[in-house]
């Protein structure tokens, strides 16, 4: 099932094209690492994907059933809650349940012979359960656990965390969502070896698509199953994975190089010919050369191809 899909998606920002005409989409098995040089516009993409930015034209259609989590590279949350409230809010439902449920046990204290409140909490407890309620505070003590934070911390104000960990506990919050898409901005960066270890692994077994911005090779490679090489506007894709990508794209460069130097090889003869003939007797000839090359759609390499400059996987 397609979650999200983009039509003809153009951005400008200060008379500079971001997006050209881009078009995209994201089933629910897809987890796709986003790549490109810095400044091409990932984070740009990101914040259109979630609504933030609006295109200057095309447009972005989302399933009914679609939910993001967006993990920006800064954190931007209550500094003054405890890390683990903090965490477990990404499940309001869970936790609406949770004082439903309370209320109702109190209830039957007083009245513990009421047919009705006790066939009121059996349904909020099956509710509870079938949402994952009875699971949810284990999981949240694994992920945290997995992210680096000791639990003796659980409990802390966030205001007492290093900006790095704050960040960590943002993504913890994505991960305890019920977000079907997520996107992942630089998740990395603040997690030791084994943290991003557990992270790939901990992605491997989720149910949910998702998109990664990373410069870390390794983890991509472990991570993704797509790729999507943001260049000039347009994405172009690849689906064998990380690895084989870097292989794809250098091959897909030659042949377009190649491609290129034959098209303007093939201008410049006709060129050649228009400036000899335009006012001899082969003039018609001259003319009709000159509709030609105006039809011709112009091959032409991404910003990349035409520099010296090296290329990076950070975001931009």
């Amino acid at each position: 099932m397609t979650l999200i899909a983009g039509e003809s998606i153009s951005k400008q920002f200060n008379d500079q094209n971001i997006f050209d005409e881009l078009s995209f989409s994201v089933n629910e098995a897809d987890r796709i690492g986003l790549v490109g040089p810095n400044g091409i516009g990932k984070t740009t993409l990101f914040e259109i994907i979630v609504g933030r930015l609006t295109p200057d034209s095309g447009q972005l259609v989302r399933a009914k059933d679609c939910r993001i989590g967006y993990l920006k590279q800064e954190f931007a949350g209550d500094q003054q809650i405890p890390l683990f409230n903090y965490v477990s809010a990404a499940r309001e439902d869970l936790l609406s349940l949770k004082t439903e449920m309370e209320t109702a046990e109190g209830e039957l204290q007083r009245y513990t012979e009421s047919a009705p409140l006790l066939e009121k909490l059996g349904d909020i407890q099956h509710r509870f359960e079938a949402a994952g309620g009875y699971d949810f505070e284990a999981e949240l003590k694994f992920i945290l656990l997995g992210l680096g934070f000791e639990e003796d911390r659980f409990y802390n104000s966030l205001s007492s965390f290093s900006g790095g960990e704050k960040n960590r506990a943002s993504l913890a919050r994505i991960l305890a969502g019920r977000s079907n898409l997520i996107l992942l901005d630089e998740p990395t960066n603040h997690l030791d070896i084994d943290s991003t270890i557990w992270l790939e692994e901990y992605l491997g077994g989720l149910g949910q698509a998702y998109i990664i911005v990373s410069h870390d090779h390794t983890f991509l490679n472990n991570a993704v199953n797509k790729v999507w090489d943001l260049s000039g506007g347009k994405i172009e894709q690849y689906f064998n994975g990380f690895e084989r990508y870097l292989d794809e794209r250098k091959e897909r460069q030659n042949q377009l190089q190649h491609l290129y130097k034959h098209q303007q090889e093939e201008i410049k003869r006709i060129e050649d010919f228009i400036r000899r003939n335009m006012a001899g007797q082969k003039t018609k000839q001259a003319q009709s050369r000159v509709k030609y090359l105006s039809k011709i759609k112009r091959i032409e390499l991404p910003v990349s191809e035409n520099t010296t400059a090296a290329f990076s996987l950070a975001s931009g």
